[in-house]
């Protein structure tokens, strides 16, 4: 396994982990955090495909088209970004004080 193929694939475990400790804790997805997480969430999942796909493969510039899949993937999270941090964010839940 490669560097970036690990580092991908942690990226996508701590993006999950946040997800799901989010929602354990009763934290909603309107915070700037988990809007900011789901875009390199998203990024990182497409990345890890393309690199799997050029590592397990038998030809390797015939997959070209992966690499620009990859920078496909990215320029769908920006758009998402603008969209949602361009939408007016809720007020926020006070957490309980027991907590």
């Amino acid at each position: 396994m490669t560097i970036d193929a690990l580092d991908t694939a942690l990226s996508v475990a701590a993006l999950l982990a946040l997800a799901w400790w989010s929602s354990l804790q009763g934290l909603h997805c309107p915070s700037h955090e988990l809007r900011i997480a789901s875009g390199l969430g998203f990024y990182s999942v497409v990345s890890l495909g393309v690199i799997i796909l050029n590592t397990h493969t038998l030809y390797g510039a015939e997959y070209h088209w992966t690499d620009k899949a990859q920078g496909f993937g990215y320029f769908c999270a920006l758009p998402y970004w603008v969209l949602v941090f361009a939408k007016r964010t809720p007020k926020s839940l006070k957490i309980c004080s027991q907590v």
